[in-house]
């Protein structure tokens, strides 16, 4: 049970900093440095342990470690623009 609570955390840390970002960013509002760090960290310590238990071989390791980057890749240029109520 105990390598199930980790992931979770760790992948839960990534997904709820990067939606306050998109959050505050839609609505005009400051994101300030916690989120950022929060996303930071909790990519960082994503990819670090998906690229341990990733396999042998670079690819594998490459592979294992793809979610975290593309969590992070896609939540930047998300929280970085902004909507506008014209069409």
């Amino acid at each position: 049970m105990e390598g199930v609570r980790v992931p979770i955390s760790v992948d839960g840390l990534e997904i709820v900093a990067s939606l306050y970002l998109v959050a505050q960013r839609r609505a005009g509002r400051p994101t300030g440095w916690i989120p950022w760090f929060a996303l930071i960290v909790g990519t960082a310590a994503s990819l670090t342990a998906n690229i341990a238990v990733g396999g042998a071989d670079p690819i594998g390791k490459a592979l294992a470690g793809w979610p975290a980057c593309g969590t992070t890749g896609t939540a930047c240029p998300m929280s970085a623009s902004r909507t506008s109520s014209r069409f």
